[in-house]
């Protein structure tokens, strides 16, 4: 079971041009500190889950799998761009 605290934001959504990110806020009951985790969709069928930061050639990456997938390895990464 968890929550979110009522002074935090539950869920974000996101528009980037590409892709429609929902971000979901939670807190485990006994934890402490608020949890997001990441998903996101071209076509609100196939979603992906963001599993994490990884490198290519020194460059900075998200890295996405397949929503309900159990492989360890991202399906597709996102070049994370600082402005």
């Amino acid at each position: 079971m968890s929550s979110c605290p009522e002074n935090q934001s539950n869920k974000r959504l996101k528009y980037d041009g590409t892709y429609l990110t929902l971000t979901l806020c939670r807190v485990a009951f006994g934890a402490g500190g608020c949890a997001d985790e990441r998903y996101k969709t071209l076509d609100f069928v196939n979603w992906e889950e963001y599993i994490g930061i990884t490198w290519l050639k020194s460059e900075k990456y998200e890295a996405w799998r397949k929503l309900g997938s159990t492989s360890s390895k991202a399906d597709s990464i996102t070049k994370v761009v600082i402005n």
